[in-house]
């Protein structure tokens, strides 16, 4: 079994019950992150999963939000002696420049047995194949470089898909098509570049034919029943808001 959680669900504000979006992967392959936010260690021992689990970290893109935990993943695995196959960290070129960047501030990169994985900015490109998942990832349209991500669980079939940030594209219609689970973000009041309303994530899932949308990367104070609402008009499927430590089985 695949369990998915979501270790954060918020957007760069971030509230007393809900971090900047992060995903937890845990398989019978080991645990890898979608993103990487605040406190990874601590998420990761609530979670129930051991550092010493954790295969690798893909990156979306180089927003602060999404990357700001990697040195003290990276620092925790170092002081939990691992020494082991050590830590994939995918991403785009620009992505793995910021990270690697990041690292050598500490610096933690000549010190931690790294590998550096270039994702190629093609759709559908396959990031990660193990016999019991795939991580797939799609350029979205975002205002840097990103991706989103499709995780699919190989014996069940099922498939969860993460918009990452991004504004309305064929790119990430393409990705989530079929999902059983659609994980869009919804940081827009009004449409504007780089990102979506909550409409426009409904709409997206109607397109994309997928069985049930969550709504996240969102600000706490926003009107949650309003952004149900217009999701809803959009998207006949079932629709919530996401909330840190929702879990999701593949």
């Amino acid at each position: 079994m695949i369990r998915v959680t979501l270790l954060g669900s918020a957007a760069t504000l971030s509230g007393p019950d809900s971090d900047s979006i992060y995903l937890l992967i845990q398989s019978e392959d080991g645990c890898y992150l979608i993103d990487c936010g605040g406190s990874p260690p601590h998420k990761l021992a609530r979670a129930g999963a051991e550092l010493r689990q954790v295969r690798g970290v893909l990156l979306t893109h180089d927003h602060t939000d999404h990357i700001y935990g990697l040195p003290m993943l990276v620092q925790s695995l170092l002081l939990s002696n691992w020494s082991e196959a050590g830590l994939i960290v995918w991403g785009l070129r620009e992505t793995l420049a910021t990270a690697k960047a990041l690292l050598d501030l500490f610096p933690l990169v000549d010190r931690a047995p790294l590998d550096l994985r270039s994702l190629a900015p093609q759709p559908d490109y396959l990031a990660l194949e193990t016999a019991e998942l795939r991580i797939r990832t799609t350029p979205v349209d975002h205002t840097r470089p990103s991706v989103g991500v499709r995780i699919e669980g190989v014996r069940s079939g099922r498939v969860l898909a993460y918009s990452s940030d991004t504004e309305p594209c064929d790119g990430l219609r393409q990705l989530a098509a079929g999902a059983d689970v659609l994980l869009h973000e919804a940081a827009a009041i009004r449409p504007t570049a780089g990102h979506s309303t909550p409409g426009q994530a409904g709409a997206t899932a109607a397109a994309a034919g997928v069985g049930r949308l969550v709504l996240v990367h969102f600000e706490p104070a926003e009107d949650g029943a309003s952004m149900l609402t217009e999701a809803a008009k959009e998207f006949g499927g079932p629709v919530e808001l996401g909330r840190d430590w929702m879990t999701f089985e593949l």
